[in-house]
C-alpha cells in the first residue's frame, strides 16, 4: 500500500476524525482538572498528528 492509494487516504481521514473527537473530550477533561498533566500530554500528542 502506498500513501497515494485511496484505501490509505480513507484510513488517514478516519483517523483524523477520531483524533479530533479525542481532542474535544480532552479539552473538556482539561477544563474539569487543569492540574492533570496527562491531559495536556495527550492533547499535544493528538494535535501533533493533525
Amino acid at each position: 500500500m502506498k500513501t497515494d492509494d485511496p484505501a490509505y487516504t480513507a484510513q488517514v481521514e478516519k483517523a483524523q476524525v477520531e483524533f479530533k473527537k479525542a481532542i474535544e473530550i480532552l479539552e473538556k477533561a482539561k477544563a474539569l482538572d487543569a492540574s492533570n498533566k496527562n491531559v495536556q500530554t495527550l492533547l499535544d500528542a493528538c494535535k501533533s498528528v493533525l
